[in-house]
């Protein structure tokens, strides 16, 4: 990859594309629309690459695939979990497992493409909090989302337990089975959390072990 190639796609996007959603603890969280992800990619390449899902997970509440994009004439292949959570009715029935899959998969294109360079400078502002009063109770799960603003240490009440040595060594262990490595696994825990490894709660921890059992369960079976 020529220097001016890299120059194009490690470029930062101009402020009046970056958007902001809610993250956990009360977070604010910068990103940039997906089609502009292949804007940059057409840009980069002139339109040589490719992108496919090669694997996806459905959950009750949750989707997750993985995704491979090709570039550089085959030269560079960069593979990254992507997810989106599943959105339901007013009466918890499923809308469309397409448009979920659609958003997982776009989120797996960012996590590729930001393996290239692009819109890594995002990723510095993941952690700006907008608001310096308590954010409202989740409606989804009845817990406050602000036990978790803290992500390393308990809370008093027990509102935030962090991840067991257990769990994590249990997560590590799993993850070298399915073949991440360690930027792999803190990129899928990312797209899955919106968090680092460090940062999990017990809860998420179990969530996430869980996944990756029915993941080596998968490739098990498929052995």
């Amino acid at each position: 990859m020529d220097e001016e190639t890299r120059e194009i796609l490690s470029r930062a996007f101009p402020p009046q594309l970056i958007k902001e959603r809610p993250g956990p603890g009360g977070k604010r969280l910068s990103y940039v629309e997906g089609h502009k992800y292949i804007e940059r990619l057409n840009e980069a390449f002139d339109g040589d690459w490719s992108f496919e899902i090669i694997e996806q997970m459905i959950y009750e509440n949750e989707v997750i695939v993985r995704g491979r994009l090709t570039v550089d004439g085959g030269n560079i292949v960069k593979e990254q979990y992507g997810g989106a959570e599943a959105k339901v009715t007013r009466h918890g029935e499923i809308l469309s497992r397409a448009d979920d899959l659609k958003a997982a998969a776009t989120d797996a294109l960012k996590k590729c493409s930001s393996l290239l360079g692009v819109g890594l400078h995002l990723y510095g502002s993941e952690s700006k909090a907008h608001s310096s009063s308590p954010p409202p109770p989740s409606r989804d799960n009845g817990v406050a989302a602000s036990e978790d603003v803290s992500e390393s240490r308990p809370r008093p009440g027990g509102g935030f337990r962090k991840a067991t040595e257990r769990q994590m060594n249990a997560i590590m262990a799993m993850s070298s089975q399915i073949g991440w490595d360690t930027n792999q696994l803190r990129e899928t825990i990312r797209a899955k959390f919106a968090k680092t490894p460090e940062g999990l709660s017990v809860g998420e921890a179990s969530t996430f072990i869980g996944n990756l059992k029915a993941l080596l369960e998968t490739m098990h079976n498929k052995g």
